[in-house]
């Protein structure tokens, strides 16, 4: 791996201290990546890569400026920070833009591996591979594979900031799509994160599940009906819909004054069925935020309790521009609270719905009104899930479908970073393709 160390920062931060900038920061990530993929069903290829990002952030004036380069050499080094002396010259006086301080507690991070395994990862995804295609031959395997990354993060300002980050761990990909004779299903992709390769691929995250349902949908049938009601959101797309609600929590939609949440705090406003948790040192999760993308140490939070609304998402940035407080962590590491009822439980108590394997639509509107496309999906029918369906729109509106969850599962997905339980809400509507 590249190596990074404490002087470097400070030497580029003393080059940038002489350029004129009143507070300086920089970025230095160093990562190691090996990488095993599949090619036609075979293990074809391995590749190992180093990369070195670096970020300079600069004050100047109370104008603020960023650029982002990969080398550590002089030249480089001095072309960059005129760069950046001319972008905070051209840039507006904001007095929202701050450093974070130094943090007293903070301690240099090492977690995970620091060596790939490339025995067992060669012998996890040929294993993958055998199982896929003996025990699911019609499905097609496309871009797929394993990686080990290893990656170190340095993080210093001149308000004495230093943050040193170390980590390591695997992640598995998978994209597929199944065939038989004439038919084929969507693609679908499929991933998690570990520490370890102590379990087969087959049973990190979701992937069984979505490779057993791939073979399902080659026989999908386009969806003809419409109406007005159930959808049970699997772990995979809960937060393809839910995405949208969160956007009116962060900076942007804050600080423009159209979020619809703003002044919600202590407020109902999601089912009391759910409860979303931040839990940035969850020793279930393969990768952890240690610190915040703004240079803050972070910490577990609860912003949704039992619908409730418990605290925004605002970086730094948003709480100076707003006036109201900075997010103790960014979000990364979610937790949906398992819920009461069983999956089977809510599958059997629906008499007409849809069960939503993924969702691909556009930009929602301001007021949260959303629509697009239901893929890898099927339909629910008298309390079973009957058929795949295919030119499925799903239509709604991001703040009623928070207020209408009926039921959150027990079980639950881990996929290394978020815990996903099964969601079943109401009142969307579902149409064919006209």
């Amino acid at each position: 791996m590249i190596t990074i160390q404490s002087k470097q920062a400070d030497a580029i931060l003393e080059k940038m201290k002489k350029a004129g900038f009143d507070q300086a920061e920089v970025i230095l990530t160093a990562s190691d990546m090996t990488e095993m993929q599949v090619d036609a069903g075979e293990v074809s290829l391995m590749r190992n890569t180093e990369d070195l990002d670096i970020t300079l952030r600069g004050l100047r004036g109370g104008r603020y400026a960023m650029v982002n380069l990969n080398q550590t050499d002089d030249e480089s080094l001095e072309r960059s920070i005129e760069k950046l002396k001319g972008a905070a010259e051209s840039a507006p006086v904001d007095e929202a833009r701050a450093f974070a301080p130094k943090q007293a507690s903070a301690k240099a991070v090492d977690e995970g591996p620091t060596t790939p395994s490339l025995e067992q990862m060669y012998d996890r995804m040929a294993g993958f591979v055998e199982v896929a295609s003996t025990k699911f031959p019609t499905l097609k395997l496309e871009q797929s594979g394993v990686q080990f990354r290893r990656s170190h993060f340095l993080r210093k300002n001149t308000l004495g900031l230093e943050l040193d980050e170390s980590s390591g761990h695997y992640s598995m990909s998978v994209m597929f799509s199944s065939k038989e004779g004439e038919k084929t299903s969507s693609f679908n992709f499929a991933g998690a994160i570990s520490q370890d390769l102590d379990k087969d691929f087959m049973k990190w995250g979701s992937v069984e599940r979505l490779v057993s349902n791939s073979v399902k949908e080659v026989h999908h049938e386009a969806f003809a009906g419409k109406f007005k009601g159930t959808v049970v959101l699997t772990p995979d797309c809960v937060y393809d819909l839910m995405g949208t609600w969160f956007t009116h929590l962060r900076d942007d939609r804050m600080i423009s004054g159209t979020s619809q949440l703003r002044d919600k705090i202590g407020e109902q406003v999601a089912s009391p069925l759910l409860t979303i948790r931040v839990e940035p040192f969850g020793k279930d999760f393969a990768v952890h935020e240690h610190s915040t993308g703004d240079g803050y140490l972070a910490e577990p939070s609860t912003f949704i309790e039992k619908g409730v609304l418990k605290s925004y998402l605002l970086t730094d940035y948003g709480a100076r521009k707003t006036g109201l407080p900075r997010a103790v962590n960014s979000g990364a590491n979610r937790v949906i609270d398992a819920g009461q009822d069983s999956l089977d439980s809510m599958i059997k108590s629906t008499k007409l719905g849809l069960l939503m394997g993924r969702f691909s639509g556009g930009n929602p509107a301001a007021n949260g009104d959303f629509s697009g496309v239901a893929k890898n999906s099927f339909l629910i029918e008298n309390g079973q899930v009957t058929k795949p369906v295919s030119e499925v729109m799903v239509s709604g509106n991001a703040f009623e479908l928070m207020r209408s969850i009926s039921a959150i599962s027990q079980e639950r997905v881990n996929d290394g970073g978020t815990l996903t339980p099964w969601v079943k809400v109401e009142g969307l509507t579902v149409a064919g393709a006209s």
